[in-house]
Formats: structure tokens, C-alpha cells, sequence
């Protein structure tokens, strides 16, 4: 994986795919955290329809708001992740209503605060 840039194989699912990249975004006792690699595989698995592209979105974002200052990937990992949350990805949701109740990456807003989580419920 170390070399990976594409295309996903086909011959692993993509749940086992988002675990691998998750371990790499985060790193395991058994895998160093490599976040670029990490950045490809969640790109890759949130762009193919599957069951898992919602949470993959949701992870790609996390990713990027915990290692970028870039205004423009914070925005954009935000759009992701309100689209994760659409998609009734409830982490994205969780991690949405979080950063907006401390102001952690975006300004503090109570009422964006909770907003997530009427998507995810209706």
C-alpha cells in the first residue's frame, strides 16, 4: 500500500479498504501512519458508490481538518463532511455539531451545532 495511487482493487471490499486506510491515517501497532496514503485511499473509497463512501467521506474530512490550515481545504473538508452527514453518516453529524459547539475549526454557532443532527434524524 505504501506505493498505492489507484485504482481500489476489486478483489477486497471496501469496508476492509476503510479500515486499512483508516490505520494508515491514524496508525496501528502493526501499520505508521502515513496520512497521504490515507488521504488517496478515503478520496478514492468517498468517490465510488458503496456502502461505506459516506463514512469514508466523513473520515477523508476528519483527516484533513486534524493535519490542514489551509482555509480552502477546511472549507472544503467541511462541505464533505456536511455531505457525509446528509448521506446519514452519523459520525460526520457528531463531528459537525462538535466543531461548531467549541468552535474547533469553524466559529462557534449553537444553532449549526445542532443542525446535523435533524438531517440525520429526519
Amino acid at each position: 500500500w505504501a506505493h498505492w495511487s489507484g485504482p481500489l482493487p476489486t478483489n477486497v471490499t471496501p469496508d476492509a479498504l476503510l479500515t486499512v486506510a483508516r490505520d494508515f491515517a491514524n496508525g496501528t501497532d502493526t501499520v505508521d501512519a502515513a496520512p497521504d496514503i490515507a488521504r488517496r485511499m478515503l478520496a478514492a473509497l468517498a468517490a465510488k458508490p458503496s456502502s461505506v463512501s459516506g463514512q469514508a467521506r466523513s473520515s477523508l474530512a476528519k483527516l484533513i481538518l486534524s493535519t490542514s490550515t489551509d482555509k480552502a481545504e477546511i472549507d472544503q473538508a467541511m462541505a464533505e463532511m456536511e455531505k457525509a452527514a446528509t448521506e446519514r453518516t452519523v459520525g460526520a453529524a457528531v463531528a459537525i455539531g462538535q466543531y461548531y459547539e467549541t468552535g474547533r475549526v469553524v466559529p462557534r454557532d449553537a444553532v449549526k451545532a445542532r443542525s446535523p443532527w435533524r438531517v440525520v434524524g429526519s
